[in-house]
């Protein structure tokens, strides 16, 4: 039988945890799948796939949900939280290095008066922190890694919003904080999904 697509039949994997319901959904999309390969060809059964997949994300989700105990709560924030905490002094170290770099260059870095880091290297720093933190959380999340990505990305938007709401002599633009937001919750998804890679490329 003709496999399906590797990568994305393993990042369904990362949206919930081994069950019955999981395996059999997965089990017949592959079946499905190599019916249209041999019947319409390799391409089409691919294309068909990626659409199947996406429709099939939410019932993953709902089953793994309903399913949610205070096992998975616990482990969930504790993976969250120590890359919460990794990616924080990461970008504490970033923020210090580039900086000591652009000043050593005559660059400006700041915004003296606001007294943040000017948008262009925020953003650059918001997006290698968010990179990490997702491959780190799903490194140490090997059950549900894109789950916990997720989740980690919305704990860093929310605490970054707090932030900026309870510290009113530093504001950050709208345009930024949504921005910024966007990059955070993309970037940690796609820290998992390179991490999904990795670890499919290391078992070939």
């Amino acid at each position: 039988m003709i496999a399906p697509p590797l990568t994305a039949e393993r990042l369904l994997e990362a949206l919930s945890e081994q069950s019955d319901f999981r395996d059999a959904v997965l089990g017949d999309l592959a079946e499905e799948f190599a019916r249209r390969a041999e019947a319409d060809g390799v391409p089409a059964a691919r294309s068909w796939y990626y659409r199947e997949s996406i429709r099939t994300v939410p019932h993953l989700l709902g089953h793994w949900a309903r399913g949610l105990g205070k096992g998975d709560i616990k482990h969930i924030a504790n993976v969250v939280f120590a890359s919460y905490i990794f990616g924080a002094a990461l970008v504490f170290a970033l923020t210090g290095v580039v900086g000591a770099v652009m000043m050593a260059l005559g660059v400006q870095f700041a915004v003296a008066e606001e007294h943040t880091v000017i948008p262009p290297v925020g953003l650059a720093i918001v997006s290698m922190s968010s990179v990490t933190g997702g491959f780190v959380v799903a490194w140490l999340d090997k059950r549900t890694p894109l789950i916990s990505a997720i989740v980690l990305g919305l704990v860093v938007v929310i605490a970054a919003l707090l932030m900026n709401a309870l510290l009113p002599r530093t504001p950050m633009a709208a345009w930024y904080q949504i921005t910024a937001s966007t990059i955070t919750m993309l970037g940690t998804s796609l820290g998992a999904v390179l991490y999904v890679r990795r670890r499919i490329a290391s078992t070939k």
